[in-house]
């Protein structure tokens, strides 16, 4: 009789890889990494963390360091842990690796509803859409604007709240074919891609460079105008302004109502030329959506802005005030500035810059002169 005294040693334990968020209506490979001798079959062993019940317990014949979890064996809208052995040829094993928490949700739609394969306008909006039933949020998302090659040509800021699902790229060439795409990822890692959407463009061009464009009907025995300037309607308060030099001057509280020809709805940028204005508001849009004011705060003067929930300063050139009688008001270093003022012979304008981009307000004071020698 002999005694063999000679014991295999456990094998080395494998590591779990990351299990990212997956649909379990759908297979999925788990994936490990192990360095002992040739693995030929491996364990999964899948439980509850909340009752410690074991959901799935299998080994699979395979070289491959992986283990495919079946369709349907795991619940939507719930974690899960997860570890991994391994066996040899000839059954010797390992350990259960440390356990690996997952998730599982419902794959969600992800994807730019109703672009259309033709655009006729220099700019197209993409209208993103984002659906998961579990209620699994959408943590991050980010728009691609790309050749037909798929080269990127473009692309929006990364955004965190749903607030810019409807995004827009602007200066699209004609005659040209791009390619659009927009990808994301879920609060619990579920990455997220819509694939790309051709879109050829196909607009007319109308000549908006020319102030006058002139057609000589010989035939006829006149000369036809047309003109791309166009008409803004206004009404004024009472008769007390004086129109010169391309501008026009208000006294005794009058005012000018512009009332048609124009629109502040959605993006827009607004550039407001003044001088010598009182304190107070000076501008006010109909809807009430926005106004501007000129603000004194710590003996310096700004342009206030106020639209929905924003407050926004500029700080105005030079920005102090003057008396009825002339007499200056000055800074600390004594230094007397124009803007509010009634009197004050300066015939710098002061340009107010307004933009809404996504629902976001910005606002910017300058030189008119600075400005055109830049």
């Amino acid at each position: 009789m002999s005694i063999n005294f000679n014991s295999a040693a456990p094998l080395p334990t494998p590591s779990l890889m990351a299990i990212g968020i997956f649909d379990p209506a759908e297979p999925y490979d788990v994936r490990f990494t192990y360095t002992g001798s040739q693995s030929v079959k491996n364990r999964l062993v899948i439980t509850d963390p909340e009752t410690y019940e074991t959901l799935y317990d299998r080994t699979l014949l395979t070289m491959k360091l992986l283990h495919t979890i079946p369709a349907g064996i795991l619940q939507t809208n719930k974690c899960y842990t997860a570890a991994v052995q391994v066996f040899d040829a000839d059954d010797n094993k390992s350990s259960l690796s440390e356990s690996a928490l997952f998730y599982c949700y419902t794959k969600p739609d992800f994807f730019i509803a109703g672009i259309p394969s033709v655009c006729k306008s220099a700019t197209i909006m993409l209208p993103l859409s984002y659906l998961q039933p579990e209620g699994e949020t959408l943590k991050s998302y980010q728009f691609f604007m790309c050749d037909a090659n798929h080269n990127i040509l473009n692309r929006s800021d990364t955004f965190y709240t749903e607030d810019h699902l409807h995004y827009s790229f602007n200066g699209l060439q004609n005659h040209y074919t791009y390619c659009f795409r927009a990808i994301g990822e879920t609060s619990h890692g579920y990455r997220l891609d819509t694939g790309y959407y051709t879109v050829e463009v196909n607009y007319n061009v109308v000549p908006t460079n020319a102030v006058l464009m002139l057609e000589n009907e010989y035939r006829r025995g006149y000369i036809s105008i047309k003109t791309n300037i166009k008409s803004i309607g206004y009404e004024l308060k009472n008769n007390n302004y004086l129109f010169q030099d391309a501008a026009v001057t208000l006294y005794g509280g009058n005012y000018v109502k512009y009332n048609e020809g124009f629109s502040l709805d959605g993006d827009f940028s607004l550039f407001v030329e003044a001088k010598k204005l009182p304190s107070g508001t000076f501008l006010q849009a109909e809807n009430g959506s926005f106004t501007l004011s000129i603000v004194r705060v710590c003996d310096l003067y700004y342009c206030e802005l106020k639209a929905d929930d924003y407050v926004i300063y500029s700080p105005l050139p030079k920005a102090c005030a003057s008396t009825m009688s002339d007499d200056y008001l000055v800074t600390a270093d004594g230094k007397a500035v124009e803007i509010i003022n009634l009197n004050y012979d300066d015939d710098d304008f002061i340009v107010f810059e307004v933009k809404r981009v996504n629902s976001a307000y910005s606002l910017n004071t300058y030189h008119k002169s600075y400005a055109l020698s830049g």
